[in-house]
């Protein structure tokens, strides 16, 4: 004969807020209960509260091609190349052409000085180039590699053409000067597995160089009495876009064949675990197309996943926080990212520039966004549960839109609507009140639930009431 025992608190009452962050590495069921398991359209700006991102604005006008770079000349500027043109931008409402046609490919670009503050362009296919903020002037001796990158005495250029594991150098602080011997020249970086080297950059004192699948350190890149020492510093950590190298604060950040990678000192060290299900869903085909940008010490990390050829989801990290929130899953054809002066700023497939975090709007239209939580099981997995209500503190100003769902599954394949809209106009933080009827979500032994909107919005906390149902035994 079976027994009816019933639960010590038939009626549980629990809270979660999503003070951790993104956790898509591990089982949904053995994350903190304040972890985001899914979503998109959340920033740090209101940290520990989960507030929706800021949008972006159009910056100037389109140059009605694909974007091939997006740079800046010292903290003046913005350089930008739209498919056979290059333009700069100095006013923020036009952008002019810089005289002169050139291939449709992707540049690289640095900053040094060349008698005065200058932009260093360079292309595999038409060379280098340097920028004076007025005029345009041809390096004919740069190699045509495909990397470039300076420290305040050398210039550095990568990816030549039939030499692509060859890192060449300028004379002593001449950007001009590719052929002096004894003051400019060449080292290689051979690794047993071969291949290209996809990036070059210059920090912290010494100039890294990546290949997929590893990286090294050059360094006295000073004096030319010193002799260049290229420090292989460990297999398994490269880099496969040179686009994602960015510094966020004090650290060089960039996207491995498997991880994301933030380097200090000589070392680097892997930080993207909590988002691994959007880095195995990354198109490998078109990983070259991500890209990064930083902002408030943050790092964005945009990545082309399933099928797309150009970034559609972009995370943020806080090396602050050390926490990543799932930033947008809406970032039409972007494939370049910089900084100006603290801002950020992107470049898309048709030529138009976006100023990143500014507005309210994603250039007029309203920012989704979504958060899933964790399953609940109120402390009593072996019981079923009835959820009864629940209360939603936060800020949902007026013209937002607002959804609520609740799942008795962990696999996300079952959702049930909660038909009822607690929107009001409001300009402070509210507690709406959400009933959630048995007639809609059946009796559960674990549930969670996801919230989805428009608009700007700010999630202090979640209450959930539960009633605990009798477990026969």
């Amino acid at each position: 004969m079976a027994y009816w025992q019933a639960a010590r608190n038939s009626e549980v009452r629990q809270a979660n807020n999503f003070s951790k962050g993104l956790d898509t590495e591990h089982s949904p069921f053995f994350v903190d209960e304040n972890t985001i398991i899914d979503g998109y359209g959340f920033d740090f700006d209101n940290y520990p509260a989960l507030q929706v991102r800021a949008g972006r604005t159009n910056y100037g006008n389109s140059g009605g091609a694909k974007t091939n770079l997006l740079t800046r000349f010292g903290n003046t500027h913005l350089v930008r190349a739209v498919g056979t043109r290059l333009q700069y931008n100095s006013g923020g409402t036009a952008w002019t052409d810089i005289p002169g046609s050139y291939a449709d490919i992707e540049w690289s670009a640095a900053n040094f000085d060349l008698n005065g503050a200058a932009l260093l362009l360079l292309n595999p296919t038409d060379g280098g180039y340097h920028w004076t903020g007025s005029s345009l002037r041809g390096i004919s001796s740069m190699p045509k590699g495909k990397y470039i990158t300076s420290d305040n005495l050398r210039v550095y250029v990568a990816n030549k053409s039939g030499e692509e594991d060859y890192v060449y150098y300028s004379a002593f602080q001449d950007a001009l000067d590719w052929t002096t011997p004894k003051n400019s020249g060449a080292v290689q970086y051979y690794t047993a597995s071969g291949g290209p080297i996809t990036g070059i950059y210059s920090y912290n004192g010494g100039i890294w160089v990546f290949k997929k699948d590893s990286y090294a350190i050059i360094y006295h890149t000073g004096s030319a009495d010193l002799a260049y020492r290229l420090v292989p510093m460990g297999g398994n950590i490269g880099c496969v876009s040179s686009k994602t190298l960015v510094e966020a604060g004090p650290f060089l950040m960039w996207l491995g064949m498997d991880d994301v990678y933030v380097g200090a000192g000589d070392a680097a060290r892997g930080v993207g675990e909590p988002i691994r299900k959007y880095l195995n869903q990354i198109n490998k085909s078109a990983v070259e197309n991500s890209f990064a940008f930083t902002a408030n010490n943050r790092y964005y990390l945009c990545i082309p996943t399933e099928s797309s050829v150009y970034p559609n989801m972009c995370l943020v990290y806080s090396y602050e926080q050390r926490q990543w929130l799932p930033y947008s899953a809406n970032l039409p054809g972007m494939n370049w990212g910089v900084s100006l002066n603290g801002e950020a700023y992107t470049g898309d497939f048709w030529g138009q520039t976006h100023k990143m975090n500014n507005g309210t709007t994603d250039s007029g239209q309203p920012i989704p966004w979504k958060v899933q939580s964790r399953p609940f099981d109120e402390g009593i997995k072996e019981a079923e549960k009835e959820l009864w209500e629940l209360h939603l503190l936060g800020y949902f100003p007026s013209g937002s839109t607002l959804k609520v769902e609740v799942s008795p599954r962990d696999d996300g394949t079952e959702w049930y609507n909660i038909d009822y809209d607690p929107i009001a106009n409001s300009g402070n933080t509210q507690n709406k009140n959400l009933i959630v009827p048995m007639d809609v979500v059946p009796l559960c032994h674990y549930y969670s639930y996801r919230l989805t909107g428009t608009g700007p919005a700010t999630i202090q906390e979640v209450q959930r009431y539960s009633r605990i149902q009798p477990v026969q035994y």
